[in-house]
């Protein structure tokens, strides 16, 4: 019981830490990548295919994407940071780890 509160505590924590800003996207033109159903994986007969490749089925819901990458200077608005190695306003951020992305997307969503 001690775990689980404790977690709960973490989670918490970590929640509140986090501050979402909403930001309107420039060129907030998204295109719709149509959800569909494929094989995953590599057949046995493959060269240089590994143990973990076994074919199986795999369905992907639809969702919308950006036209465009997102700036370095986007970016920074939204999050007050730039991680990016090859620095410019007109360049694609980079260098961002998955949470960072995840955090951008979710200050995207409020609004």
């Amino acid at each position: 019981m001690k775990k689980l509160i404790s977690s709960i505590l973490l989670l918490g924590g970590l929640f509140a830490m986090t501050e979402v800003i909403a930001y309107p996207a420039p060129n907030a033109d998204f295109v719709l990548i149509r959800g569909g159903s494929f094989t995953m994986g590599s057949p046995e007969s493959e060269d240089w295919r590994s143990n973990d490749e076994v074919p199986h089925r795999v369905t992907v819901s639809s969702f919308y994407m950006s036209k465009y990458e997102v700036t370095q200077k986007f970016y920074r608005e939204v999050t007050g940071k730039n991680p990016s190695n090859f620095t410019g306003d007109k360049l694609p951020v980079e260098n961002v780890t998955w949470l960072e992305a995840v955090e951008f997307c979710n200050a995207l969503s409020i609004g």
